[in-house]
């Protein structure tokens, strides 16, 4: 018999936090492209994309969740094939290939990409739930995640790199990794960093990266002060934004930053920074909030170490 959606142990909590955040998040996109003609449609799509976000969830959740981890196979080389596919003739965006055309719709592989991981690990952890979590069972993680995170790594995309590095760490902590691993992994990466800005200040070119990834790295972990106007300037804008909210905020759509267009890409990139300056301090902190009750719900369920 399978399991399809209960009523009984469906997440509401989790549900209506991704609701609100995605209803606050549509609102603050229309403040931030108001009088942009072109970024108008924008609003509508997000409006129809989460309608259709929430139809999935409770769709994908009256589906016994092992038929997705039956197909883990064809699924994982199915988006394996695309990202390799996407090299070759994918669309370019923000210095790199990382959409296909399809019609009007821009389909972005990486996206999907995220849920074949989850799905993957999943798989991964449900073989191996009864295995001690040693560094063995660390490396099969990896190892399968691997995989994925490579090929959007030559994209090159950093940033979704880094997320899917994320949800592999977040699955680790769920499924019981020890914390001496975790220190050991924190350890490591502090090294990495350390050698990544040594290297950029040397001029070295680092591996697997773009010049313009490596400096937005080390701009981020050493900023300059005196760059004012150059690779700082977005980052600047966002703190003044934020700074000019104060605790109530300046009023939505009327935050000078994000309405005269000082704050650039203001309805992604810096959205909360648009939001900072038109609700303010406290309304910005119960945007976190709203994020930190995904998180909890993650970190409430998470497993025992396996010695």
């Amino acid at each position: 018999m399978t399991r399809g959606l209960s009523w009984r142990n469906f997440d509401f909590i989790l549900l209506g936090a991704v609701v609100l955040a995605s209803s606050f998040g549509t609102a603050m996109i229309r403040s931030a492209v108001a009088g942009n003609e072109v970024l108008q449609p924008l609003i509508t799509r997000q409006v129809y994309f989460a309608l259709l976000g929430v139809v999935l969830i409770f769709l994908v959740a009256s589906v016994d969740y092992r038929y997705w981890l039956a197909l883990y196979r064809p699924i994982y080389l199915g988006i394996m094939i695309f990202l390799v596919t996407l090299t070759g003739f994918g669309q370019s965006a923000f210095g790199a290939q990382r959409w296909f055309q399809v019609g009007v719709l821009f389909l972005q592989p990486t996206e999907f990409a995220k849920i074949v991981a989850i799905i993957i690990l999943a798989r991964y952890f449900e073989v191996v739930q009864y295995q001690p979590r040693d560094l063995k069972w660390v490396f099969g993680a990896v190892l399968w995640a691997s995989g994925i995170i490579l090929m959007i790594l030559l994209q090159p995309n950093l940033s979704n790199v880094l997320l899917l590095s994320v949800i592999l760490a977040v699955m680790l902590w769920i499924n019981g990794v020890q914390v001496k691993h975790v220190l050991s992994a924190v350890a490591i990466g502090a090294i990495a960093m350390a050698s990544l800005v040594a290297l950029s200040v040397l001029g070295v070119r680092v591996p697997f990266l773009q010049a313009y990834q490596q400096e937005r790295i080390v701009n981020f972990v050493v900023p300059d002060p005196n760059d004012t106007y150059g690779n700082r300037y977005n980052v600047r804008q966002a703190l003044i934004a934020v700074g000019a909210g104060g605790v109530f905020g300046q009023g939505y759509g009327h935050g000078t930053q994000t309405q005269l267009r000082f704050l650039k890409v203001r309805h992604t990139d810096f959205i909360f920074a648009a939001s900072a300056e038109e609700f303010g301090m406290i309304r910005g902190a119960l945007i976190i909030i709203t994020l930190g009750l995904l998180f909890g719900v993650v970190f409430a369920r998470r497993k025992k170490p396996a010695m």
